[in-house]
């Protein structure tokens, strides 16, 4: 029997030592009973340290000694543990220690007096909790707050002026440009860049202030004057201007942005954070439209262009009911025999009132409000309808907004286009910008595969000016390259245009690609273009956009380069 006891505890010793948690067992006058060897570690004590009858204050200034509290006045510190442990509860808390590690530690109370404690590592879990926690309310690329934790901020900015009279006012800075860094430099240039004015804009406001990241490129600051706010707003967002805009060393590289300050002041431009960033919002959108680096406070009158856009939204809703958009085609012409290969199909919308409204106003709309996904299902309607009765081995290529990928219905809408008219699949072109990848990329590159199998053809538009244009080649089965017309403008002046050009249509040729060169409207231009091998052009040198009814497919003859019989 004796020796069935002895294995017990053998067992029940080798099983308290062998715990991750530490475990002590202290008695009604606060004496320890037993604690396990983690216990000790934990601590930075060795297991003689801890001997069976030792009073907790012992063992807290053993602890002390060994370095792990944080305080000035550790006296203060044991006397206050012990004193609160006369009456032990079933509770837990955490404590930190100078080294860094944070331990859980849980009381129960026993019967006939004393407790257990169990004490518990959680260190590594904390950090990961602490870490999701700020992540929630901080932007992982520059550490400044969110638009979460602005939201918070502004109502707590409310409810401080509500408290204590004043206002405060909100900046909103975007900056101009940033877009081209982007596009010429790559994400990696303009993810330092922007990590770049996260700490400009530290180093200019105070402590008080609140400094956010809100968009791409969008940052937004909270300030709070102790004299005329707007004036101080002023100050302020002048100073962040020439803090911004002063030139960056990145990699080696000289950077320049600019910079667009929209302000409201609270409480007059709002009397909480929706339409108090509304009205913030709309006074950048003035500045940015008043030709950027500028700052512009808002004013009612700046509702009005607001109304107007709504104004317009309406219209475009009556005028997708009322068949007022009409489908205009612009040549594609074959560098070599200059026949005309295909046509890319433009929407065109005659206002009743304005006349014909740009494109850039109602496309841009349009895709705020969904209705590109109408308008986009009407223009490859219409564009399949009307490239059937031409002649044969004519093109059509119709534009794709990436709003109508998100829709689920554009494969069964070009699929429908083709059925009722009649043409057939490899007579469409359809056309997708390098944004269509980067929003929802694995739903769109599934979407662009099923497009693939119904026959038609995708071409890459504005080649050239994306950052990751070259890795999506790589993915997509394209067959039409189109080249940006930025690069053919340039190239009679900048030779470097010219080789880029060139190396584009070696790559494309190498891959089995079609290129078409953008915006050629002059013959020199066509003539560096055919010099550097592209396969077919489009611009003004031989078609403006016309209606269908002004459509011509025989060779044209455009002065300067001569015709091709």
């Amino acid at each position: 029997m004796q020796k069935n006891i002895e294995e017990v505890l053998a067992t029940f010793d080798a099983t308290l030592d062998n715990m991750p948690q530490g475990v002590a067992l202290y008695d009604k006058n606060q004496s320890i009973l037993l604690a396990n060897r983690r216990y000790a570690e934990m601590y930075g004590l060795a297991a003689d340290d801890i001997r069976p009858g030792m009073s907790m204050k012992e063992i807290l200034q053993k602890r002390v000694e060994k370095g792990v509290y944080i305080g000035t006045d550790p006296a203060r510190y044991v006397d206050g543990r012990v004193n609160a442990m006369e009456h032990p509860s079933n509770e837990h808390d955490v404590e930190r220690f100078a080294d860094g590690r944070i331990i859980k530690k849980t009381r129960k109370p026993m019967p006939g007096g004393g407790w257990l404690s169990v004490h518990e590592d959680i260190t590594d879990r904390q950090r990961v909790e602490d870490r999701i926690a700020w992540m929630a309310h901080h932007d992982g690329l520059t550490g400044l707050a969110n638009r979460a934790m602005l939201q918070t901020k502004i109502e707590e900015a409310f409810a401080q002026a509500k408290r204590e009279g004043g206002e405060f006012s909100i900046l909103l800075l975007d900056l101009d440009d940033f877009k081209i860094v982007n596009d010429t430099m790559g994400h990696p240039v303009g993810d330092k860049l922007l990590q770049a004015v996260a700490a400009r804009l530290r180093a200019t406001v105070r402590a008080v202030d609140v400094v956010a990241r809100i968009g791409g490129d969008e940052f937004a600051v909270i300030q709070r004057a102790d004299a005329d706010q707007k004036a101080s707003a002023d100050g302020l967002a002048h100073r962040l201007m020439e803090a911004i805009c002063a030139p960056y060393e990145i990699d080696g590289c000289r950077i320049e942005v600019g910079m667009s300050v929209g302000a409201a002041v609270a409480p007059g431009d709002g009397e909480h954070g929706e339409p108090l960033l509304k009205n913030a919002d709309l006074a950048l959108y003035q500045a940015k439209a008043s030709g950027r680096r500028c700052v512009r406070f808002f004013n009612p009158q700046m509702d009005v262009a607001l109304r107007a856009d709504r104004s317009l939204e309406t219209d475009m809703r009556f005028a997708l009911a009322n068949h007022e958009f009409e489908v205009h085609y612009q040549a594609v012409i074959e560098v070599n025999s200059r026949r005309t290969i295909g046509m890319e199909a433009l929407a065109r919308w005659r206002h009743p009132v304005f006349g014909l409204v740009a494109p850039d106003r109602f496309i841009k709309l349009a895709e705020r409000t969904g209705l590109i996904n109408s308008l986009g299902a009407w223009v490859l309607r219409e564009a399949c309808h009307e490239a059937a009765k031409w002649p044969p081995g004519v093109k059509v290529a119709v534009n794709l907004s990436p709003a109508q990928f998100k829709s689920g219905e554009l494969v069964d809408i070009v699929r429908a286009s083709l059925a009722s008219s009649g043409l057939q699949p490899g007579l469409l072109t359809l056309e997708i910008t390098e944004s269509t990848l980067l929003e929802r990329t694995d739903e769109n590159l599934r979407v662009l595969g099923e497009l693939k199998a119904l026959g038609v053809a995708i071409a890459l538009d504005d080649f050239g000016t994306g950052y990751s244009s070259l890795s999506y080649l790589k993915t997509i089965e394209f067959d039409v390259i189109k080249i940006d017309r930025g690069f053919v403008v340039e190239m009679e002046t900048n030779h470097r245009s010219a080789q880029i050009i060139a190396g584009i249509v070696a790559l494309s040729r190498s891959l089995n690609f079609t290129t078409v060169a953008e915006g050629v409207e002059t013959p020199a231009q066509f003539e560096l273009i055919r010099a550097a091998g592209c396969t077919a052009v489009q611009g003004y040198l031989f078609s403006r956009p016309k209606p269908a009814g002004e459509l011509e497919f025989e060779n044209l003859n455009v002065t300067g380069i001569g015709r091709v019989a």
